[in-house]
Formats: C-alpha cells, sequence, structure tokens
C-alpha cells in the first residue's frame, strides 16, 4: 500500500504543511506513523481534498498562534506619531528620527515574529535563484524608499557618493536582515515539526 506524508500533501494541494496538519487532525483522517512522519494511505487521499476546500489557513486553530495586537497597535501609532511631528508640528529630521527607526525595528520584528509563529516556510527547501531574487528585491525597495526619504520627504540633494554610500549600507542592512529572517523561518519550521510529532 502507498503512503502520504504531510509534505507530500502540502506539495500535492499548494498549502503549507502546517495547514496540512490542521486539516488532517480537524477532519479526524486516520493516518500512520513511519519514521516520525504522519502519514496516510493513497486510498483516503481524497478525503483530504475534501476538507482542503476551501483550505484550513495555517494561521488559524491553537496549532498556530498569531501575533499580539499590541504589535499591530504599536506600528499604527508610531506611524501617526512619525507624520504628526513631521507634518504638522514640521520638526527637523533629528527630532523624530528615533521614532522612524524604531517604526522600522517594529516591522521587522512583527516579520521575523510571524514567521517563526507559523513555520510554513521552510528555508531549506527555497531554490538558491529564489533566494538571490528576494534579496535583489530587499535591497531595491531599501534603496529606493532611503532615495525618496532624502529626495522627497527631506528635499536634500543626493550626489553620487552619497547613492553610492545609501547603496553599500542597504546591501549589507539587507543580507543581515535575510539571514535573521531565514532563521527564524528555520527554527519556526522546526518548531512545528516538533510539536505535531
Amino acid at each position: 500500500m502507498l503512503f502520504l506524508t504531510a509534505r507530500d500533501i502540502a506539495r500535492i494541494l499548494n498549502i503549507s504543511k502546517s495547514a496540512t496538519y490542521q486539516i488532517i487532525h480537524q477532519s479526524e483522517i486516520p493516518v500512520v506513523r513511519i519514521n516520525r512522519n504522519v502519514c496516510l494511505s493513497v486510498i483516503i487521499f481524497p478525503c483530504v481534498i475534501r476538507y482542503s476546500t476551501p483550505p484550513i489557513p495555517a494561521l488559524n486553530g491553537s496549532l498556530v498562534p498569531s501575533p499580539p495586537n499590541a504589535i499591530f497597535i504599536t506600528i499604527f501609532s508610531l506611524i501617526v506619531i512619525q507624520l504628526y511631528r513631521q507634518f504638522v508640528l514640521h520638526q527637523p529630521q533629528e527630532a523624530w528620527n528615533d521614532i522612524a527607526m524604531l517604526l522600522t525595528a517594529n516591522i521587522h520584528f512583527l516579520l521575523g515574529l510571524t514567521l517563526y509563529l507559523t513555520g510554513a516556510i521552510n528555508p531549506r527547501e527555497i531554490k538558491l535563484r529564489n533566494i538571490l531574487v528576494g534579496y535583489a528585491l530587499f535591497v531595491l525597495v531599501g534603496f529606493l524608499f532611503t532615495t525618496f526619504k532624502y529626495a522627497v520627504l527631506l528635499g536634500q540633494e543626493i550626489n553620487l557618493l552619497q547613492v553610492w554610500d545609501s547603496l553599500s549600507t542597504v546591501v549589507i542592512i539587507s543580507g543581515v536582515l535575510m539571514l535573521a529572517l531565514g532563521l527564524l523561518a528555520y527554527l519556526g519550521n522546526r518548531r512545528i515539526d516538533k510539536q505535531i510529532s
């Protein structure tokens, strides 16, 4: 008899592995364990397809908790405070630069926490080409945002040397952030696997 693992089912249905486990457990489909892997017979597989239409989101249920609402409230509050101090009070950059840095840190913290809690992304299964493309997009967005900040919001003239310095800084920071987010995604994926097994 042929068996399918949860990873096989996730790839067939194009859903996350944590969502696959929730479908199996909530629908009470009989499974067997082979080498610590949750497996089911190909004969029962149509039942999984029925229960996965529409698929259960990976963020629902107690198995995969969602980030606390306090983080979203904090980010929204920081955005309002920065815009108020910048455009209403017309304060210089030095007066609200700490708010902008704190806002950026909270956004990246939310992204990393989401990757860790969901465990839906396994960096080991991502192709190197996709990682390089994602890193390039990360650098591009960071560079465009930095240029927009100084050229439009602050009205400063930017020369070629400043562009090169900004690009070098963005490349380094983006690399560090990509490594940190990848590590959190890997640890989150392992955490989900351990909870299920």
